[in-house]
């Protein structure tokens, strides 16, 4: 594990051995991140959970349980992003720089630079710097 400096981890926190976190991150309490890469100035809110695998399920005739595991795939999280809280980074997405990722998202793929998504599956609602449509 590598961390920067000026870094603050609630408590409850439980990161992988093999994360590497950069320097001025803040990680909220009960997050569980695991193997998980965190850039510069990141903002991580409470109870979010990064996945790094899920398991196989593709033959139907043997249980799932007994089918084993996808190769890891930790996810990344880019310099200055904001997570909030009680969200769910699925294996291998990537979190641009700058972005925000919405209270309860559930984030499938990747998502771009300095873009705004919220929901499940996350979709982009917007983007930093940029108005947004007003519909009244």
């Amino acid at each position: 594990m590598s961390c920067g400096r000026d870094v603050k981890i609630g408590p409850n926190v439980t990161l992988s051995f093999d994360s590497r976190i950069g320097n001025n991150v803040v990680i909220n309490e009960n997050c569980r991140l695991q193997s998980c890469t965190i850039e510069d100035y990141a903002l991580i809110a409470p109870e979010c959970y990064a996945v790094i695998r899920n398991h196989k399920y593709e033959d139907a005739d043997i249980p799932i349980l007994l089918q084993g595991y996808e190769e890891p795939n930790p996810p990344h999280i880019g310099r200055d992003a904001w997570i909030g809280a009680r969200v769910l980074l699925l294996p291998g997405v990537r979190i641009g720089q700058g972005a925000i990722v919405a209270a309860g998202a559930v984030v499938t793929k990747d998502v771009p630079p300095f873009a705004i998504v919220a929901g499940i599956p996350a979709r982009v609602i917007g983007y930093r710097g940029r108005p947004t449509d007003a519909k009244s």
